[in-house]
């Protein structure tokens, strides 16, 4: 587990994500993020650090994303 210190409604807070990493190659730009079962990806930069922004709801990267967690869920199951 990993603890991300950020602002929700210019509060302070931290977030524990868990160490689940996924990244994929979306219009020749690489895209990464943490996964956390409960609050969903947490979009990072190569680095590791938080992206300042995340993608909007119809960019590419999130049926790639999608396509990830199917088949994560698929291989974690019994």
């Amino acid at each position: 587990m990993k603890d991300i210190w950020m602002e929700v409604g210019g509060s302070p807070c931290v977030v524990t994500v868990s160490d689940d990493y996924g990244e994929a190659v979306v219009n020749g730009r690489t895209w990464r993020w943490e996964w956390h079962n409960y609050l969903g990806p947490a979009f990072v930069n190569k680095d590791g650090s938080s992206r300042k922004r995340i993608p909007g709801e119809k960019h590419p990267v999130w049926k790639a994303l999608e396509r990830w967690e199917k088949k994560r869920n698929k291989e974690a199951k019994p």
